[in-house]
């Protein structure tokens, strides 16, 4: 994942292209993950109480099949553009593999 940090308005921006083999709903995930300090998945070593409270499953904010679908049909021609609030955050995804990441 190639992810560059921008300041803006003191909250941080990540724009992220998602690599070849991996999924967009992975990429946001492991941004949002980045981005909150929390894991994706519960870590069976943590601490119980511990701060790092797993982000929640990414379907209670959109369909992650409906989502990879439709940036898997994205092409040159087209220009797809789709954005949704996760955990706290806004996540737009744009032509399939163009992904920004900040808090709300």
């Amino acid at each position: 994942m190639s992810a560059q940090e921008q300041s803006e308005c003191s909250s941080a921006v990540y724009i992220l292209r998602k690599e070849a083999g991996q999924s967009v709903t992975q990429t946001i995930l492991e941004a949002v993950a980045e981005l909150s300090n929390r894991p994706v998945i519960p870590d069976d070593t943590s601490p119980k109480g511990d701060a790092s409270t797993p982000l929640p499953p990414l379907y209670e904010a959109i369909n992650p099949d409906a989502l990879n679908t439709i940036c898997q049909s994205a092409t040159d021609d087209t220009e797809i553009t789709v954005s949704f609030t996760y955990c706290g955050y806004e996540v737009t995804v744009e032509n399939g593999d163009e992904i920004v990441v900040f808090e709300r």
